[in-house]
């Protein structure tokens, strides 16, 4: 893993714990296994919902306009980085193992999917290329300028 995915998981899994700790951690604070056992999936739940609704606990019929699906996956993922407990499923009657495996942050997920195929989820901010219609356009006026440039040069000379 490049060393600037490991910062972008470390900034995520800070946003997390200060979030759900109400302080603030510096970009350099290294967390515990034990502190990291602590997370529970209803904690990042949570966490998840400010970062997709603006609020912890949305109303029912709320529509996500903050974050899509993509990004709460991508989340989910760099908390997983740091787990202690990665590969083991989330144990609701004991209350330990990967918080991230939980049916609670896998049903939340689901749910922002299915709203986004219907159109209610947040719009993507995902950049695209150019339609070839839109480059021709682009390239006749670049020609164009060009020609007028070229003609008010040899007005100069």
């Amino acid at each position: 893993m490049s060393r600037s995915s490991r910062n972008d998981y470390k900034r995520t899994l800070i946003h997390l714990m200060n979030y759900t700790h109400n302080t603030e951690y510096s970009r350099d604070h290294v967390f515990s296994n034990a502190e990291l056992r602590q997370l529970t999936p209803f904690m990042i739940l949570r966490w998840f919902n400010v970062k997709a609704y603006g609020t912890p606990v949305p109303p029912h019929d709320a529509n996500p306009i903050y974050a899509r699906a993509s990004s709460i996956e991508y989340y989910k993922k760099a908390i997983l980085f740091f787990i202690p407990d990665k590969h083991s499923a989330w144990n609701s009657a004991q209350n330990e193992g990967n918080p991230t495996r939980s049916p609670l942050i896998h049903d939340f997920i689901r749910i922002l999917k299915r709203k986004e195929v219907r159109g209610h989820g947040a719009e993507s901010r995902t950049a695209r290329a150019i339609t070839e219609f839109e480059y021709k356009n682009t390239m006749g006026i670049f020609a164009i300028l060009t020609t007028i440039v070229l003609f008010l040069m040899e007005l100069q000379v």
